[in-house]
């Protein structure tokens, strides 16, 4: 039964001990006066545990319970489950502490937390009406005049050395009949694409000259400075996509040269057009180009396979789709154990204050 004492405060010098038979599966850790005690327990606490409303237990089953009613041993439930059959406590990581939470949050919510090895649900429960809004995952707000946030990172967990990591994917609900039957979740993990670098505020642009020249801006508005993919990010299998765009313009029938690198400083080059001869499109058009490639294999010498990449002009101008077909599809000595820088050029065959090309937009993006 629940000790009554007065105004005072009794912590056990034990937390869940290993209990032997003979004794009873349960021990008070704390003792609140005429009213509530906190326990740790083997098991459920229903139909053992004496206790007042507004008592917790602690199960070695990794559920939190509290009492719903005084002097019995009945009334224990569960807390934070939308199946009534109770959810084991988020732990710290690091310590394996399990926090104290009942459910109630500074801004009114009651969200389930439903935990286990490999899973955490956060809700507010089974609902027999659309929910008023969506869970929301968020940092700190900011509380003041113009005061700026922090960005949230999801991560999945690190292996160690060379293994290969996890990845971040999703499961999504199936449709059903109509019914009151719960969806369940795709067997299938789509995986999203992630933008890797993008610009979009600085253009560059190509004129008068017929020097090999970087039509990328020095370091893009979002991604790695000088527009390098962060060594560890080549895996087998993972793909990468880019395009850039802008507007061109020409006298005669000048040509023009798209040419891809990578590797350390981007010297290893990876397609090219060849020369294209253009139409003379006056005052100017659009252009856009892109590439796709998939690494196939790692290390200093690695491989990667470039699927059919092309650049198209101002096709109301008289303009044409041009495939980088002038280098082999698949790219050996593409290092994956440092930086690949991306370095896009274009070369004109005549000087011309005529001859201009800007890009005015690059981005890329790379599946998981």
């Amino acid at each position: 039964m629940v000790r009554q004492k007065s105004a005072v405060l009794i912590m056990a010098t034990y937390t869940n001990p290993t209990l032997s038979p003979v004794e009873l599966p349960w021990k008070p850790l704390l003792y609140i006066d005429d009213q509530a005690a906190i326990f740790t327990c083997t098991g459920s606490p229903e139909g053992v545990i004496v206790a007042n409303t507004g008592s917790k237990a602690y199960s070695d089953n990794g559920l939190e319970y509290r009492k719903t009613t005084d002097g019995v041993n009945t009334g224990w439930v569960a807390q934070l489950d939308q199946s009534g059959a109770g959810a084991a406590l988020i732990q710290n990581p690091t310590t394996n502490a399990i926090p104290y939470n009942d459910g109630a949050l500074p801004f009114g919510d009651s969200p389930l937390w439903r935990s286990s090895a490999t899973e955490v649900i956060l809700g507010s429960g089974l609902s027999s009406a659309t929910p008023p809004a969506q869970v929301r995952l968020t940092g700190t707000a900011g509380l003041g005049t113009d005061i700026a946030t922090g960005d949230v990172t999801i991560a999945p967990p690190v292996a160690t050395g060379a293994a290969v990591p996890g990845i971040i994917d999703t499961q999504l609900p199936l449709i059903r009949a109509t019914g009151s039957t719960v969806q369940s979740l795709s067997s299938a993990r789509p995986r999203p694409w992630l933008r890797q670098m993008s610009q979009w505020s600085n253009q560059v642009t190509i004129v008068s000259s017929t020097a090999e020249t970087l039509f990328l801006a020095a370091n893009p508005d979002f991604g790695n400075a000088n527009r390098d993919i962060e060594a560890g990010f080549f895996r087998v299998g993972r793909r990468f996509k880019g395009y850039a765009k802008g507007t061109m313009g020409d006298t005669g029938t000048p040509t023009g040269r798209l040419r891809l690198y990578l590797g350390p400083t981007g010297t290893l080059l990876i397609a090219d057009t060849g020369a294209i001869t253009l139409v003379t499109i006056g005052g100017g058009c659009t252009w856009y180009a892109e590439f796709d490639f998939t690494v196939l294999t790692l290390g200093a010498t690695g491989t990667i396979r470039l699927h059919r990449n092309s650049f198209d002009y101002g096709a109301s101008n008289g303009g044409a789709r041009v495939y980088f077909d002038s280098v082999p599809a698949t790219v050996a000595n593409v290092d994956s154990t440092g930086v690949n820088r991306i370095v896009w050029t274009w070369t004109w065959s005549a000087s011309s204050a005529s001859n201009t090309l800007t890009c005015e937009e690059f981005e890329l993006s790379m599946s998981p």
